[in-house]
């Protein structure tokens, strides 16, 4: 894992841990999560950037399409502070 990846998983673990209300005994378990989440996010990355080499009208259609999406997910984030 470089360096970029771990320092963002070490966040993504963090914020699992604040949003578990700080419960003890679930490093572990925030720490394969939050591995999972960075790692979801780079390959959807490199997809993107595929769509975008090979098609660049395809890839605003696709933010277009995804930006509900992302919307939503920061109202929830907003809601759980």
């Amino acid at each position: 894992m470089n360096n970029n990846l771990c320092e963002e998983t070490v966040k993504v673990a963090s914020e699992l841990y604040e949003r578990s209300g700080r419960a003890e005994g679930r490093d572990l378990d925030n720490w394969l999560e939050a591995e999972r989440i960075v790692r979801a996010g780079e390959q959807f990355g490199m997809k993107f950037m595929q769509i975008l080499i090979k098609n660049p009208s395809s890839a605003n259609t696709l933010m277009e399409a995804i930006k509900p999406l992302i919307e939503l997910g920061q109202k929830q984030q907003d809601a759980h502070f």
